[in-house]
């Protein structure tokens, strides 16, 4: 990868493939003219979102009728494909989608059919809408071909009863409204107005290209158009914008080539840390293990201490030990085996018995250590392992069933974190083992938290 720095010039202004191409959004009540203006562009295809053809019935352009978003991705594709031909061997150098806000409709009605829903609601479906419209625009402003995307309008009456003034804007729902102005070179009005001509009214349209308080979004960002251009539906509604823009007085003539200044070299973000990267020395397994003969004194733990990755489970019943011929307990000492009852209720073993690891002597209580991920029950071997120290003493058990801890781990009401996306607050649970899964699933979807059904219960009522 590479950042490449370089100057701005004629292939920052309106060039791309050896062709001049025009993005332009044009904003207008119904029958304004835009649908009709638009078809003495170059070579037009229609991308009709709203099946409102009668303007151009005698024009005998193409076009395709699109009531899905499918029909628009393969209208799309084809025209990316037409892009990578020579401009002389084009069928087609212009599209015009009519209307952006007609087809948004559609991307509304399908999730909506999708959700069974009968309207928006939540951020999940205003993030579908403004994701797929984003996604859109993006693809049109792709197309290397001129892009005419016309667009009702709505006005809205803004400040207060003294200086309330009604703004004009695209008739658009989401984040789109007030992005899509941002993303095209050209933004104007196409309005009607009556002109005196031989002695009579004449109905006039023309499309504005400068912003005021009642048009805010419309700009043009080469800055060579004037204020109004006129549209009489001949060619030169074209002829009008494109010259202008192109420049009389070979304007483009005096823009020189881009030039590289610079070329930067970029890390690839995707691809691995290479084991060059300067710095300190990093430890190795051997730099981590206790150095043989150097064990510090021997301490009396007061409590076990956690083990990462393992959970201890307590009061588990546990089958009777198999005799021994000597204990070693906590002292040192040899003590005689003892006995446990073989019943149904939880069972102990000795307290005195002590597991030694890293030098450090614990109790070994009536628990037993098991793996979290696997749900395997961990000998004292590879307890000691895991902590990196080694087994001195031990008592012999017979082993227990995998399946009665099996359903221990992942189903703790409250394990999941609250991370809880929307108006009400997740619930922190109990702390106690989820039994109904069904409601716990339920939970989950609704709170992101793992939750016992009397918690489950408890936040539903409060939200």
């Amino acid at each position: 990868m590479a950042l490449v720095i370089r100057t701005t010039g004629f292939e920052d202004y309106i060039g791309g493939d050896g062709g001049a191409f025009i993005k332009m959004l044009v904003l207008g009540a119904p029958g304004s003219g835009k649908t009709r203006s638009a078809s003495f562009w170059p070579k037009p295809i229609y991308a009709d979102c709203e099946k409102g053809r009668m303007s151009i019935a005698d024009r005998k352009v193409p076009f395709a009728e699109v009531r899905s978003v499918g029909e628009m991705d393969e209208l799309l594709r084809m025209l990316a494909l037409e892009c990578q031909k020579p401009l002389a061997s084009r069928k087609y150098l212009t599209l015009v989608i009519d209307t952006v806000d007609s087809f948004q409709r559609t991307v509304i009605q399908e999730r909506l059919r999708t959700e069974k829903k009968e309207a928006l609601s939540g951020w999940a479906d205003w993030g579908y809408l403004d994701a797929k419209m984003t996604q859109f625009i993006e693809r049109l402003l792709n197309l290397q071909m001129n892009i005419i995307v016309n667009c009702h309008v709505k006005e809205t009456a803004e400040g207060d009863d003294d200086s309330r003034l009604l703004v004009t804007g695209p008739k658009l729902k989401g984040d789109l409204r007030d992005q899509i102005a941002a993303e095209f070179d050209l933004v104007g009005y196409l309005g009607t107005f009556w002109e005196a001509e031989d002695g009579e009214r004449v109905l006039k349209r023309a499309i504005r290209w400068q912003p005021s308080p009642n048009h805010p979004i419309l700009k043009d960002r080469s800055g060579r158009l004037p204020n109004f251009t006129d549209v009489d539906f001949t060619e030169q509604d074209y002829g009008r914008i494109f010259y202008e823009i192109i420049g009389r007085d070979d304007f483009l003539d005096s823009l020189a080539p881009s030039e590289v200044l610079e070329t930067l070299d970029v890390p690839d973000p995707a691809a691995p840390l290479g084991a060059d990267i300067k710095g300190g020395q990093v430890a190795t397994p051997a730099d981590l293990s206790p150095v043989a003969g150097k064990k510090a004194p021997a301490k009396k733990a007061a409590a076990a201490k956690p083990v990462p990755g393992v959970i201890e489970v307590v009061d588990t019943p546990v089958p009777a030990v198999s005799p021994v011929s000597t204990v070693v307990n906590a002292t040192g000492e040899t003590t005689t085996p003892v006995d446990m009852p073989n019943v149904d209720g939880p069972a102990g073993l000795p307290t005195d018995v002590a597991l030694t690891v890293d030098d450090e002597e614990a109790p070994a209580e009536a628990t037993m250590t098991v793996d979290t991920e696997t749900g395997e029950i961990l000998t004292p071997d590879q307890v000691a392992e895991h902590l990196g120290g080694t087994v001195l003493s031990e008592v012999e058990t017979a082993d227990v069933p995998q399946t009665e801890v099996a359903q221990v781990p992942g189903y703790i009401c409250g394990s999941q974190p609250p991370t809880f996306i929307g108006k009400h607050a997740a619930a922190e649970g109990c702390g106690t083992v989820i039994e109904d899964l069904n409601k716990m699933n339920i939970a989950l979807l609704r709170t992101k938290t793992h939750l016992c059904p009397t918690c489950f219960d408890t936040w539903k009522a409060a939200n």
